[in-house]
């Protein structure tokens, strides 16, 4: 086991609950190490008045007898109800292999960059400044655009998403300065036009700062982004 592990502790009140992170790094910790860790967290917790939730993660009943990662965070479950989650998952993930399209999935990735690249344009044409949290939307569109158009659900998910991010790059700087010339000029700049100012060295330096500062932007969103993906499996420990 390895990774961010996070637990939910319930206080008095809702506004007393807590969210426990830690960090373990790779091969410290096996699952009957685990399970000793989970127990001492949860003591140590009833002695400061702290207690775990009463309720399965899955289908909101008493009765828990498992701890599963569900949902970004371990918490108790029913062994059943984590099976069948399980068991659905990677039923559709079958059903996937089999009817899945890598087309119709580049497609997807494609109209999701695209739309996901829309509110840092908005963001840049209304307050002149461009926010990482609205970069972060770019790779998570395109990979939910990839599996809403029914793309394989392998690899070539993140590849697909990936490039269009990368994409998404020269494309912002693309869809403003279309903007502007529609608004200002009344004139629509074609793509041809618009790498042909790569040719003027001042024009060419800023454009330049300008997609270095989305890709570093984007590289991070696409970071978080798939390290919640990763982390939104479920494991069941019993």
């Amino acid at each position: 086991m390895n990774g961010i592990m996070s637990f939910v502790l319930l206080g008095g009140s809702q506004q007393s609950n807590l969210r426990l992170t830690v960090n373990v790094k790779k091969g410290m910790m096996t699952h009957q190490i685990f399970e000793r860790f989970v127990n001492a967290i949860y003591y140590l917790a009833a002695e400061e008045g702290l207690k775990t939730p009463d309720s399965c993660a899955v289908c909101g009943q008493l009765g828990c007898d498992s701890f599963a990662f569900y949902n970004g965070t371990y918490t108790p479950v029913h062994s059943r109800c984590i099976n069948e989650y399980n068991q659905e998952k990677v039923h559709k993930a079958r059903l996937n292999d089999i009817g899945g399209n890598y087309a119709l999935g580049i497609l997807g990735a494609l109209v999701g960059g695209i739309i996901g690249a829309i509110p840092s344009v908005i963001s840049i044409v209304a307050i002149d400044t461009i926010a990482a949290i609205l970069c972060a939307l770019i790779p998570l569109c395109s990979y939910y655009g990839y599996k809403l158009f029914g793309g394989k659900m392998n690899g070539a998910a993140f590849a697909s998403a990936l490039i269009v991010s990368l994409l998404m790059i020269p494309a912002l700087d693309y869809m403003i300065f279309v903007y502007y010339s529609l608004t200002e000029l009344n004139y629509f700049i074609k793509p041809t036009e618009f790498f042909e100012l790569f040719k003027d060295r001042e024009i060419a330096s800023e454009l330049i700062k300008s997609m270095l500062q989305n890709l570093l932007f984007i590289a991070l969103g696409f970071s978080v982004v798939f390290t919640n993906i990763r982390r939104g499996n479920a494991h069941i420990y019993n």
